[in-house]
């Protein structure tokens, strides 16, 4: 990771050079450090000093009792985890990830978002507790903060961060991007060109049928589909905020 928050998650950006450089070497004596714009947790500067190293940031090393979906996209553990190392930006928009949040929870966007998710998973499979869940992860990835992302394509994301289950047949599965890896996330919505496919969770074969077209006309089609949701339980999705 190339750039951190000076002193914060919200700080100016800062290279590992420049953060030491600014911050000197007592900084950690001072109680300045760098943070990441993602999971927005202190990181720590390496190379800075090795003429065979660029100078980069580093996430702590995780417990084994984290989940690997927990990881930080921007850390090594989660640019090597299959499910997540497709997840990374090309830049962040900071105050514009406040805004979107709030965009995100205006009452026809959160039906719409649950609606889609539902439609994805099949009735039975997602619960408000996973919603929620989901919710929680982009938080702790600020996936709101992806430079030019829109909101249409947040519940596409939210689909790529657990595991679900099938209840009527019994067996667990997921959502994957047909996308290169080594894209950032922004070809998503740039491009029009890609999907999002359900696959078994055990053996990563497709679900028959699960492919669905990542663009704003599919996901208005598949989410328009709200006028069944009752009052109370649109009270629960403005809740989750």
């Amino acid at each position: 990771m190339f750039y951190a928050g000076y002193n914060s998650p919200y700080g100016e950006a800062l290279t590992a050079s420049g953060f030491e450089k600014r911050a000197g070497i007592d900084h950690k004596e001072k109680k300045i450090f760098p943070y990441c714009f993602a999971c927005q947790q202190i990181v720590f500067t390496r190379g800075t000093i090795s003429p065979n190293m660029s100078d980069h940031y580093a996430h702590y090393t995780y417990d084994d009792s984290v989940d690997p979906m927990d990881y930080c996209i921007e850390s090594n553990a989660g640019k090597n985890n299959k499910y997540l190392k497709g997840l990374f930006t090309d830049g962040w928009n900071l105050e514009n990830g406040i805004l979107l949040r709030n965009e995100f929870f205006k009452e026809d966007n959160i039906k719409r978002a649950y609606i889609f998710c539902l439609k994805l998973c099949g009735t039975g499979n997602f619960p408000l507790s996973t919603f929620e869940r989901v919710i929680k992860r982009a938080d702790a990835k600020n996936i709101w903060s992806y430079k030019n992302i829109p909101v249409w394509v947040i519940p596409y994301i939210l689909l790529l961060l657990t595991d679900f289950h099938e209840s009527k047949k019994d067996y667990q599965f997921r959502f994957i991007l047909n996308k290169p890896s080594k894209l950032p996330l922004q070809n998503l919505w740039i491009k029009n060109e890609y999907t999002i496919n359900k696959i078994f969770s055990d053996s990563g074969a497709d679900v028959r049928y699960g492919s669905k077209s990542i663009d704003i006309d599919t996901y208005l089609d598949l989410s328009k589909d709200t006028a069944w949701l009752s009052d109370s339980f649109v009270n629960r999705l403005l809740e989750l905020e």
